[in-house]
């Protein structure tokens, strides 16, 4: 039955060292049935539903998948972030619900205008495209040196029907800051990889199957940070914002970065996560006045 198979699942999952086990075994579950994860608990279990083989093999087959570290959002070919669905794979990075909160503090800051939007590292779109959505007549620039990703990408804006209002870029962070004028820009997002390669924190399963270049970068995390800053700071307008995502631990070290290479030039000001972790930095040009 349904629920003897969920509850299943979720021990196995739990036991393997997943963080969210009965969710995943929620999701896999509701990708085998063809239906949403709370049917499960009213459609299929009200009528005591049994499944069939094709069914229990196909189950047992992702739950593998699962139990050696692979990520649900890889095994279902999508994950949910702020209000759509974006397609994922092995290539690009998986969305994060921390990462919402650079969409939540850009739409904050641009409620009332459309901005020009730069996202640095774009991945799978989820961030420029979710800012998109809710921001009629802003545009959006996506750069991302990932190929696979950039691929990712295009497909989510078909799909959100917003093509026609994004220009991409695949290549480096530095080759596009070469390439384009300065000054650009009213809303630069970024979420470069900022996770330091030796960090013992990071799960087995991120490392196998999520793309290195993705996650990791040299100097405890901070080479990707200050190459992605140095073109966000020189693309932004006068009156524009910067947003960074930030690992923990990270404050310190970007503030004094900041202070040497930008030094009296900015507002500088850290937004937590919902673990009460600095998670975005957000920066603003300070305004000058004469006299």
């Amino acid at each position: 039955m349904v629920l003897d198979c969920l509850n299943k699942l979720t021990r196995e999952f739990a036991d393997s060292g997943s963080s969210s086990p009965r969710r995943d075994a929620e999701l896999i579950l509701a990708q085998v049935l063809n239906c949403e994860t709370y049917q499960l608990y009213s459609k299929h279990d009200g009528d005591q539903t049994n499944l069939s083989l094709n069914q229990l093999t196909l189950i047992e087959n992702l739950a593998a998948r699962r139990k050696r570290g692979e990520s649900v959002a890889y095994i279902l070919g999508y994950r949910d972030f702020y209000k759509s669905r974006f397609e994922v794979g092995p290539g690009v990075l998986v969305p994060r619900p921390e990462t919402e909160l650079l969409v939540d503090w850009g739409l904050k800051e641009f409620w009332s205008s459309p901005p020009k939007i730069l996202d640095l590292g774009c991945g799978s779109g989820c961030i420029g495209l979710s800012l998109l959505l809710e921001l009629p007549g802003s545009s959006l620039t996506a750069v991302d040196i990932s190929s696979k990703a950039m691929e990712f990408a295009q497909k989510n804006a078909q799909k959100l029907q917003l093509t026609n209002r994004v220009d991409w870029f695949l290549g480096s962070v530095e080759s596009f800051a070469q390439n384009s004028p300065s000054g650009a820009f009213d809303l630069v997002v970024a979420n470069p990889p900022y996770i330091d390669p030796e960090d013992p924190d990071v799960e087995s399963g991120v490392r196998l199957f999520e793309p290195y270049e993705a996650l990791f970068a040299p100097e405890k995390g901070f080479a990707a940070i200050k190459e992605f800053s140095n073109c966000a700071l020189a693309q932004l307008s006068k009156t524009g914002v910067y947003l960074l995502e930030i690992g923990s631990g990270q404050r310190p070290g970007l503030e004094s970065w900041l202070c040497q290479e930008w030094p009296q030039q900015l507002q500088v000001s850290f937004l937590k996560d919902y673990s009460g972790v600095d998670r975005i930095c957000k920066i603003k040009r300070e305004e000058r006045t004469n006299g």
